[in-house]
């Protein structure tokens, strides 16, 4: 690996000072064996970094991208929802929901007595009374 390379040439730099005299050490420096690692790492580096700067800058332009529709989402839906309030039709809690699926229900029930009704394919009873004040 380049990185051991690098380090047993330093550690062979630094002991033939420790050993030797200066010039020892500068003989292994003038080869330019460890210029020559270095470049190599940092050519390995540098490849490996703009990788990861393409990386990034797709990501940051995904999450652009998705925050400009969940604003436009968002801002549909106020102008969908002041346009319905603005007919009466504003569905301010879960109560107009439910409100919404009883009128749905109440179109396959059939009235057994005054008071309650029946569904006609399950045979379930429901009370009407409740029904109506949700609606």
């Amino acid at each position: 690996m380049l990185l051991d390379e690098k380090m047993a040439e330093l550690a062979a730099t630094v002991d033939a000072r420790r050993t030797a005299d200066v010039d020892a050490a500068l003989e292994i420096v003038r080869t330019g064996q460890g210029q020559a690692l270095m470049n190599h790492i940092r050519q390995i580096v540098g490849a490996i970094i703009d990788d990861q700067s393409r990386q990034l800058e797709a990501r940051q332009a995904q999450v652009t991208r998705r925050t400009r529709e969940a604003i436009y989402i968002t801002v549909g839906a106020l102008v969908l929802a002041m346009a319905a309030r603005g007919h009466g039709e504003w569905p301010s809690t879960g109560a107009r929901y439910f409100a919404d699926r009883c009128r749905h229900a109440r179109k396959r029930i059939t009235p057994a007595s005054s008071n309650d009704s029946t569904l006609a394919r399950s045979g379930i009873t429901l009370d009407m009374s409740a029904v109506r004040a949700w609606s």
